[in-house]
C-alpha cells in the first residue's frame, strides 16, 4: 500500500461543479479511447453527475460532524449542550421570573388568614405564578408581602424500579425547575453533582437540549438508592419564559381558596405586584452557551475574585451587565467585601426581589469571609452642546438629526460599560466623520439632570447650533 499524499488529500474539491471535472478529466486520463461522448444527453454523464452529487453531499456531512464535535465550531443546539456537559456546565433553559406580591384585606381582621406556599395566583394576561414561602396575613394587619415566581406547578408520581441511576422522565417540559422530591415521604436534596461517597438522601437533574428533565438518585455508593416499589412524589414547575416578566399591579388572581385560623374560607383578600416581575428568560442559544460554559468552567462554581464575581452574575438570568468592586477600587469596602451593581435586562432598576435572588445565589458561591453587597445602578443623563460649520449644500436638518443619532447611540446605557467614562474626544471625532460636516466649535459635555431638546438655527449663516441631552 503506497503511502498517502497528504498534499493531496488537501485540494480535494468540494464543489459539484469540481467535483464533475475531475471525475471527466480521470476518466479521459485512464479510458482516453473508451469513453469520448461527454455530451449532458450521455447516459454515463448523468452517472457521473450522481456520484459527483453523492460524494459533495458525504464531504458537506464530513465537515459538518467534526465542526459539531469542537465547541468553537459547533452549531447545533444538542451539540453545543452536550459539549457543555462535557465540562460540568448545565446550560440555562427557561427561567422564572420572581416578583413580590401583596395579600391585602379591606379592613383589620380579628384571625390570621394562612397563605400557604405553592398558593396559585395569575396574571391579568393568564400568566401562572405561585407563592414560594409559607406566610400569614396576621390579625389586626391588613396585608402581607410574599415572594412569588412564574409558572405552572405539576405534580408527578413514579413506583421505583430499585434501578441504580435510573431516569424519571418528566411529562411536561421545558422544566424551569423542581420544587420538592419526596421518597416514600422522605425528602430528597438537590445535588449538582453525585460525586461523593455517601448514602444520603440525594437526586440530581439531568436535562436534554429541549430541556426535558429526568431525575436521577444516587447507585447506594454515591448517594442512597430508592428501593424497588418506593413510591416517588416530585413537584415541578414548567411553562416560565420571558413572557412572564409582567408589569406591576398585573398579578391580581388568587386561584386557590384561602383559609383562617379556624379553617374557615376568606373570600375578600386581594392580591397585587407593586413592582414588575423580573428575571424571567428564554432558554440560553448556542451562543450564549459559548460565552458563559468557558467562565463558569474556569470559576469552577465558586466566587473568589472579582471576574469570579462577574461571570457568575453574568450567567444569570435576566442580567443584562453588572459591575464589580472590591477594596482595591474604594478603600472602604475592606478586604473582605464586595458591591456588585447590577442593571437587568430592558435598563430597569433591580427590585428588592431580584437582589435577593443574585444574592442568596452568591452566598452558595462565595468563601465564607466574603460580605457581599447588591447596589443599585445610577443612570447619568448628559448634556451635549455644540456648533457645526457645513460643507457645502447640505440640509441642516439632515446633519442634527445624524448627530442626534450618532451621539445617542455613544451614551446609550446598552452600549456602555458601568463606570465607564464619557470622552469628549470620541465624540468630537464621532461628529466629524458625519458626512456634510466641516469644522466643529464650541464642543460642550457636561453631566445634567435635565433632559430638554432645543434647536436654534442661525439666520444667514451655514450653521446649526443645538443643544441636546441625551440619558446615558
Amino acid at each position: 500500500m503506497s503511502d498517502i499524499n497528504y498534499r493531496e488529500i488537501e485540494v480535494l474539491p468540494v464543489d459539484f461543479e469540481e467535483m464533475v471535472l475531475l471525475l471527466k478529466n480521470r476518466i479521459q486520463t485512464r479510458l482516453p479511447n473508451r469513453w469520448t461522448d461527454f455530451l449532458t444527453s450521455n447516459f454515463g454523464m448523468e452517472l457521473l453527475e450522481a456520484f459527483a452529487y453523492e460524494a459533495t453531499l458525504f464531504h458537506y456531512y464530513l465537515n459538518a460532524s467534526v465542526n459539531e464535535c469542537f465547541m468553537p465550531t459547533a452549531k447545533t443546539q444538542t451539540a453545543v449542550y452536550n459539549l457543555a456537559k462535557t465540562i460540568g456546565y448545565k446550560p440555562l433553559g427557561p427561567q422564572q421570573s420572581t416578583v413580590s406580591v401583596r395579600f391585602s384585606i379591606p379592613a383589620v381582621i380579628t384571625k390570621n388568614i394562612d397563605i400557604p406556599i405553592y398558593t396559585k395566583l395569575n396574571s391579568s394576561s393568564g400568566i401562572p405564578f405561585y407563592t414560594t414561602e409559607n406566610a400569614v396575613l396576621y390579625k389586626n394587619t391588613t396585608y402581607v408581602d410574599v415572594d412569588a415566581k412564574a409558572g405552572s406547578l405539576f405534580d408527578e408520581t413514579f413506583i421505583s424500579t430499585g434501578e441504580a441511576k435510573y431516569k424519571y422522565v418528566l411529562k411536561n417540559y421545558p422544566v424551569n425547575a423542581v420544587e420538592s422530591v419526596f421518597v416514600d415521604d422522605q425528602e430528597y436534596t438537590y445535588s449538582s453533582f453525585m460525586d461523593l461517597e455517601t448514602t444520603d438522601l440525594l437526586y440530581t437533574i439531568e436535562f436534554d437540549s429541549d430541556y426535558k428533565a429526568s431525575i436521577i438518585f444516587g447507585d447506594g455508593k454515591y448517594g442512597s438508592n430508592p428501593s424497588k416499589g418506593s413510591i416517588i412524589n416530585i413537584k415541578y414547575v414548567s411553562g416560565a419564559d420571558s413572557t412572564s416578566n409582567v408589569s406591576p399591579f398585573t398579578v391580581n388572581s388568587i386561584l386557590d381558596i384561602l383559609y383562617d385560623e379556624d379553617s374557615a374560607i376568606v373570600t375578600n383578600v386581594s392580591v397585587v405586584n407593586n413592582e414588575p416581575a423580573v428575571g424571567g428568560s428564554e432558554a440560553e442559544t448556542p451562543g450564549e452557551i459559548k460565552v458563559n460554559a468557558p467562565s463558569i468552567y474556569r470559576t469552577q462554581y465558586r466566587c473568589v475574585t472579582k471576574q469570579d464575581f462577574k461571570d457568575t452574575v453574568l450567567a444569570l438570568a435576566g442580567v443584562e451587565k453588572t459591575s464589580v468592586i472590591d477594596h482595591t477600587d474604594m478603600d472602604e469596602i475592606g478586604i473582605f467585601g464586595v458591591k456588585i451593581c447590577v442593571v437587568p435586562e430592558g435598563g430597569k432598576y433591580p427590585t428588592e426581589t431580584f437582589k435577593n435572588y443574585i444574592q442568596d445565589y452568591l452566598e452558595q458561591k462565595k468563601i465564607i469571609s466574603t460580605q457581599v453587597d447588591l447596589i443599585d445602578p445610577s443612570f447619568i443623563p448628559y448634556d451635549v452642546s455644540v456648533s457645526v460649520n457645513l460643507q457645502g449644500n447640505v440640509s441642516s436638518s439632515i446633519v442634527s438629526n445624524r448627530i442626534r443619532s450618532i451621539v445617542t447611540e455613544y451614551l446609550k446605557w446598552e452600549n456602555r460599560e458601568l463606570g465607564e467614562e464619557v470622552s469628549k474626544q470620541e465624540i468630537y471625532k464621532l461628529i466629524s466623520n458625519i458626512s456634510g460636516v466641516g469644522t466643529i466649535n464650541n464642543l460642550t459635555v457636561e453631566e445634567n439632570r435635565s433632559v430638554y431638546v432645543s434647536e436654534t438655527p442661525v439666520i444667514g449663516e451655514n450653521t446649526v447650533k443645538y443643544h441636546d441631552s441625551l440619558n446615558m
